[in-house]
């Protein structure tokens, strides 16, 4: 089965609940993911406001 491009925002759920394990990721892939975010959601940042 694919996946709704129009529809999909890669936040992975369907790798998670598939009940078939159909679905994978690459691991490489991921750490270089989970890298890369570790920078950006590290640590607090003060609220800002946009209007």
């Amino acid at each position: 089965m694919k996946a709704d491009t129009e529809k999909c925002i890669s936040c992975m759920r369907c790798v998670a609940i598939c009940p078939k394990k159909a679905r994978k990721l690459n691991k490489v892939l991921l750490f270089a993911a989970s890298q890369k975010m570790k920078k950006a959601c590290g640590g607090r940042k003060k609220n800002e406001l946009f209007l």
